[in-house]
């Protein structure tokens, strides 16, 4: 049997939390517990640049099975030219996790918001060239959850323009298809 199981990983994250959480805060972040019972468990986050919250429940519907990491800027250019709140991070587990990506995930949400500075994703990358260096057995960890079943060792070899953003992903574009990917797999060399 499985060890990932909605109670299995509402412990662990709850673990997590009074953990390592607590030691790789920055001074000014703060985190509050919203809720923590055997149906859930809520963390809100509230860090310079953004707010944040994780979610564990054994949910009905939702886009995740039982985890869910969204945070949202505070203020940024992009947020004031759609005229709402940008998401600049989410995580939403799956089948395809095990308990140690999922907390490996919520570390590397917790970072990403800590070191959060509004647009600079953008600014990075925005028209700027490059190609995808990835693993099809981990497509599913860089990759835009619905743009997953789009990869293949095809697109080693294409070469992309980001065109956009959309929360930690970049949007990069080759021949119409347009893809969100990770920053770390966005190289400009050939892989």
């Amino acid at each position: 049997m499985s060890d990932y199981n909605y109670e299995h990983i509402r412990k662990a994250v709850s673990r997590w939390r009074k953990s390592k959480l607590m030691r790789e805060l920055k001074k000014d972040d703060q985190m509050e517990i919203s809720k923590d019972d055997n149906r859930s468990l809520i963390i809100d986050l509230t860090f310079r640049y953004c707010l944040a919250q994780i979610v564990v429940t054994d949910p009905v519907f939702a886009p995740y099975q039982y985890v869910s990491f969204e945070a949202l800027a505070l203020d940024s250019e992009k947020s004031r030219r759609m005229g709402q709140e940008e998401t600049i991070y989410f995580f939403y587990d799956s089948p395809e996790y095990t308990m140690q990506d999922v907390i490996s995930e919520l570390d590397n949400g917790i970072k990403y918001c800590s070191d959060y500075v509004p647009d600079l994703l953008l600014k990075t990358y925005q028209g700027k060239k490059g190609f995808l260096k990835f693993s099809l057995n981990e497509a599913y960890k860089v990759f835009h959850p619905d743009d997953v079943k789009k990869v293949s060792e095809t697109l080693l070899g294409q070469q992309f323009t980001c065109i956009d953003t959309y929360a930690q992903y970049l949007a990069v574009e080759n021949d119409g298809i347009i893809l969100m990917v990770l920053p770390g797999i966005f190289c400009s060399y050939s892989p």
